[in-house]
């Protein structure tokens, strides 16, 4: 299942129209339209609107293999803010097939984490 069939169907099953998501996210009708047809991919911050108001997550909509969980008790909500993004960020360039473009920023903040410890 590619990105846009699966957030058509996100979209579809919380009885969301094409209108209303793309009104919900602040973007035009025609990006979601292109969206579900995998004509481009929208940007993670895009992205990140729409797992929120889907209430899906963004591993969800990219594909991400439902056995792969991590760990993450224990961690501090900083350290699991860190490791999410990270997450997030390579979910996102495997499915974009391009460098996420605040990659250095999100590195640098669990780089910090690592040595803050």
């Amino acid at each position: 299942m590619t990105f846009g069939e699966r957030l058509k169907q996100a979209r579809t099953s919380r009885q969301f129209t094409q209108t209303r998501l793309a009104n919900k996210i602040h973007v035009s009708l025609s990006s979601i339209k292109r969206y579900e047809l995998d004509e481009i991919l929208p940007s993670l911050e895009v992205a990140q609107k729409i797992c929120e108001v889907l209430n899906v997550g963004l591993g969800d909509l990219c594909g991400e293999n439902k056995g792969d969980i991590l760990k993450i008790q224990g961690l501090t909500e900083d350290q699991k803010k860190a490791v999410s993004d990270l997450v997030d960020m390579f979910c996102w360039e495997n499915a974009s097939r391009k460098p996420y473009e605040h990659r250095e920023k999100i590195v640098c903040k669990l780089t910090q984490q690592i040595f803050s410890i």
